[in-house]
Formats: C-alpha cells, sequence, structure tokens
C-alpha cells in the first residue's frame, strides 16, 4: 500500500469527533484542505512544497468551542536513508511519530 492511500484511511479516532467535525463542515479531506483559514503563521516554503498551520474554532452542539490546528501541506517531503530519491510526505513521518491511539473531546 502506498503513502497516499494509507494517509487516506486515516480520518478520526472516534465516532463523536467524526460528528463534531461534521456539525462544522469539515468531515472530508476536501472540506479540509478548502477551507478558508487564515494561516497561524506563514507557511513554510521548502522541499519542494509547502507546510503550513491554521488555528480553527470548532463549534460544539452546546455552545462550547473547541480551538484546533489544522495543519495542510502540499509536495512537502522528508528524505531519508529508507527513501533517498523522492522521500516521503512529511505529514506521514510525522504521523507515525505520534501515538494517535485516542482522541477525545474535552
Amino acid at each position: 500500500m502506498n503513502h497516499l492511500s494509507r494517509l487516506s484511511h486515516f480520518i478520526v479516532a472516534s465516532q463523536a469527533v467524526a460528528e463534531l467535525l461534521k456539525q462544522n463542515q469539515l468531515s472530508s479531506f476536501e472540506q479540509v484542505w478548502e477551507a478558508k483559514l487564515p494561516w497561524f503563521e506563514p507557511p513554510n516554503q521548502r522541499r519542494n512544497g509547502w507546510s503550513g498551520v491554521s488555528e480553527h474554532q470548532l463549534h460544539t452542539a452546546s455552545g462550547n468551542h473547541i480551538n484546533i490546528f489544522i495543519k495542510r501541506q502540499e509536495n512537502h517531503n522528508t528524505f531519508s536513508i529508507q527513501h533517498p530519491i523522492t522521500g516521503i510526505p512529511t505529514f506521514y513521518r510525522e504521523l507515525n511519530n505520534n501515538t494517535l491511539d485516542t482522541f477525545t473531546q474535552p
């Protein structure tokens, strides 16, 4: 399985989070990617691509707000001994370096 198809299966770890994202029109990759959000800081332009983070406020059904960060990258690859020529998406490396066993709503 290539890196992109593996990433496409990574959506959300719980039904509660999936519902929260749906309520905020962020339940698909396309919605997250196309969201018009201001950058938290200027995007990085390197590695033949770019990487940037936006801060966003999710609204809960009870009227509360949850602040989240959304990271978007395009053609932002990390090169390694295992992938010296084409590299792998930086997000893929970051995802593998983090443990995302659970994600609960505060």
